[in-house]
């Protein structure tokens, strides 16, 4: 009777084990982009029930990617000035479409965080030192725009008439609107480029491309700890690590040559599993993203 129990909840596992293979197998041929989802099923169908499940070798694909990092990354000024910046949603949205395009482009934390996976995480450090240079840059433009003189003086002569008046009742501590219109009006006297914008407009849109640099940079560190969070899983229990030292010196008499190696191998090890190694991250990119971040 015990055998047929066994026989009868072996083959139950065999027809269950089948039926997602062929399941999943299925589906994802359908979708592709739905293939991490089948995959952290079955891990759970071997983690909770112990049901092996087989690989099914499809090409996997995603709808969230969209832009890669890569892509980004080499064409970093044509994206800040494309792309418009949304802090609340963390999401990226392309100014207008192409010519023929029907559809907007995008990019988020998920999709830099796909990037990051098929690249791996060493393309965040070379991403922030892009954009680092890239400030720089752009920061030097800021300097030179507020240091010329024409500038300097309209903005002074502002400055002096706002100190004077701001404790009037007229002020009361606010920038008057007018005020602010006949100083734009003024600044449109010193000329226009050839698509009609003034030195204040190209002054405004060159501090919106290094807020979105900044952004990007947000993103790139958020998709980074969103990236480690899916990938912390695969790292062992940090307070359940065996000694290695310990069994491997369990084997009875060793010679010199044995105990060389033992302590050149297995001592380091213990070691890094136990958090005495280096930490393995570049100061000055780590000091660069305390800047930016």
């Amino acid at each position: 009777m015990r055998a047929l129990c066994v026989r009868a909840c072996c083959a139950c596992c065999l027809q269950v084990e089948h039926y997602l293979d062929r399941t999943f197998y299925n589906l994802t041929t359908v979708a592709l982009h739905d293939w991490k989802t089948y995959g952290e099923m079955s891990n759970l169908a071997k983690e909770i029930y112990g049901l092996d499940l087989n690989e099914n070798h499809l090409p996997i694909g995603t709808l969230d990617q969209g832009l890669d990092i890569l892509q980004v990354m080499r064409n970093i000024d044509v994206f800040v000035e494309r792309y418009l910046y949304n802090l609340n949603e963390q999401v990226f949205v392309e100014r207008s479409p192409e010519r023929g395009a029907r559809h907007l482009n995008s990019i988020n934390i998920h999709s830099i965080s796909g990037s990051i996976r098929s690249h791996g995480p060493g393309i965040m450090n070379t991403t922030v030192n892009f954009v680092y240079q890239f400030l720089s840059q752009k920061f030097f433009i800021f300097s030179q725009f507020l240091a010329d003189k024409y500038i300097k003086s309209h903005l002074s002569r502002e400055r002096r008439w706002y100190k004077k008046e701001k404790e009037s009742e007229e002020v009361d501590g606010q920038y008057p609107y007018a005020r602010a219109v006949k100083f734009n009006k003024d600044i449109k006297k010193l000329g226009v480029n050839e698509e009609g914008l003034t030195f204040i407009d190209q002054f405004r849109l060159l501090i919106t491309e290094i807020g979105n640099a900044l952004g990007f940079v947000r993103m790139v560190r958020s998709a980074g700890l969103h990236y480690v969070s899916n990938a912390i899983k695969f790292v062992p229990d940090i307070t359940r690590i065996i000694n290695f030292e310990k069994y491997a010196g369990g084997g009875g008499a060793k010679d010199d040559v044995d105990r060389l190696r033992e302590k050149r191998v297995v001592n380091p090890l213990d070691e890094r599993l136990g958090g005495g190694g280096g930490e393995g991250e570049d100061d000055e990119v780590r000091a660069r993203l305390r800047v930016l971040a």
